[in-house]
């Protein structure tokens, strides 16, 4: 399925754009049942909330229409809601009046192998560690450094999650 920036098919996303640059935005990801977004309230809501904790102006009802439309032409897959605060100039100061920027992206569902929900699935214990920063806890933000690097950690196919740990060790996430 093609993708969508700002509610149109599109190809391609600004160079100046500040998710690309600095990891600032938001995304969901959202399983799609016969054109139907599931717990779509609650991946709004999160994103509402994300949105206002990182002051990033988002219209939810006009992405609430886009995603949708979108999961409607879907069908049945797994769709990616990226919301960035749009393009910027060079540095770190956000433009509060930049529009956000909305993209979607779909795929299809994941094809797991019956025996992991029968017999469960050998977790790899990443040496990566996940920091702790209060003010980004609980977001879906963008900025995935520490994920991909715990991924890149084990390629065998004996290994179908990796188990990520905080800085004192606790348990917070499989990647």
């Amino acid at each position: 399925m093609d993708c969508w920036v700002d509610g149109q098919p599109a190809d391609s996303l600004s160079l100046k754009d500040r998710g690309l640059a600095y990891g600032d935005g938001l995304f969901e990801t959202i399983a799609v049942r016969s054109g139907q977004p599931i717990l779509l309230d609650r991946h709004l809501a999160r994103l509402a909330d994300g949105c206002a904790r990182l002051a990033i102006a988002a219209d939810i009802e006009l992405i609430r229409d886009e995603l949708l439309s979108y999961a409607a032409a879907m069908g049945d897959g797994v769709l990616k809601l990226i919301l960035t605060r749009g393009d910027g100039l060079r540095g770190y100061a956000p433009d509060p009046a930049a529009p956000g920027r909305r993209i979607l992206q779909g795929n299809p569902a994941a094809a797991y192998p019956a025996v992991h929900a029968e017999q469960g699935v050998r977790l790899f214990p990443c040496n990566t560690r996940l920091s702790k920063q209060p003010l980004l806890a609980g977001l879906k933000h963008l900025n995935r450094l520490e994920q991909v690097l715990a991924r890149a950690e084990w390629q065998d196919s004996e290994h179908a999650e990796g188990l990520m740990l905080d800085q004192v060790g606790r348990v917070i996430e499989g990647v």
